[in-house]
């Protein structure tokens, strides 16, 4: 796990204003689970975090905690970069502004004709790479609002 998001248990309980305390009570567990969770020493079941994300309010968590939790997960969803300053956000909007237009021309090229073509195919999967860094880019504003500098 990324260090910069050790603690996002914890920053999640904390934007929701609940203290460990409150927190452990709405889920159900001991504070000392919790404590656990949110200190790195044990990593929450997925029943938990999914109440987590109901409690405090962020759909953000269950994207941190399947990323960095689930081997299939670290390969298939985007990583969440780490966002120093607001100068940061406008350029992570302006990059993936930039990759909507690129995108979206050479989609409709590529589907032009309703299929993807084997000449197409390296291609269409560049821009389906293009298109998860981009959701990483807009995640990461997510992550900076939450308070995760």
């Amino acid at each position: 796990m990324k260090e910069i998001y050790k603690n996002y248990y914890k920053q999640c309980r904390e934007n929701a204003n609940l203290a460990q305390e409150q927190a452990a009570e709405l889920l159900q567990i001991s504070i000392r689970s919790l404590s656990d969770y949110e200190n790195g020493k044990t990593i929450p079941p997925d029943e938990v975090v999914e109440m987590m994300i109901t409690i405090y309010h962020t759909k953000l968590l269950g994207w941190l905690h399947l990323r960095n939790t689930s081997g299939l997960a670290m390969k298939c969803i985007p990583e969440v970069e780490k966002i120093k300053s607001e100068a940061d956000i406008f350029l992570h909007i302006v990059f993936s502004e930039d990759g909507i237009s690129e995108i979206k021309t050479k989609i409709k090229e590529i589907l032009e004709d309703g299929k993807i073509t084997p000449d197409e195919q390296s291609d269409f999967e560049k821009i389906q790479q293009q298109a998860r860094n981009m959701i990483g880019r807009l995640f990461s504003i997510a992550a900076y609002e939450l308070n995760f500098k």
